[in-house]
């Protein structure tokens, strides 16, 4: 069977042939073939565990999404819709969620370290337990790469 993955506006973005009905092995797929899913519509979908490391996923929305220990270690995640989504326990380390809508999400116990937060819509979001250690703007991210390249 073949998934597809839309943008929102309907445009396939990626097409894959599983065996098993799972968008999460075709997120997968994208991933290992170096594929972007900017503006993707992944939202009320089960991405449990999903291994999305240093993927360019910005813009999509993951309204209402299950993303219970999914791993966005260092992805590009600007501007995505994540109102409502399941996240305890994510990996987001050193993502960029800058513009990142995240009213009502569960976030409990994630890792948020060094993570670029800049405004981000926090509003009834679940940080419980969370580690935001490190997190910053994109400001303070471009003054320490500065400071860095001078030292």
């Amino acid at each position: 069977m073949n998934i597809d993955i839309k943008s929102k506006d309907g445009v396939v973005l990626f097409s894959h042939y599983v065996q098993n009905n799972t968008i999460k092995i075709t997120v997968e797929a994208a991933k290992e073939a170096y594929v972007s899913l900017c503006n993707a519509d992944l939202s009320n979908r089960n991405l449990a565990d999903l291994d999305a490391d240093n993927m360019n996923i910005s813009y999509a929305d993951f309204t209402g999404t299950y993303l219970v220990g999914v791993d966005f270690t260092g992805a590009y995640l600007v501007g995505a819709n994540f109102a409502g989504a399941n996240m305890a326990c994510a990996k987001l380390y050193r993502a960029n969620l800058s513009r990142a809508n995240l009213t009502n999400a569960n976030i409990a116990d994630a890792c948020l370290y060094e993570t670029i937060l800049t405004d981000v819509n926090f509003t009834n979001t679940n940080l419980t337990g969370s580690n935001l250690s490190g997190s910053r703007s994109a400001l303070d991210a471009l003054i320490a790469g500065i400071a860095c390249v001078f030292e």
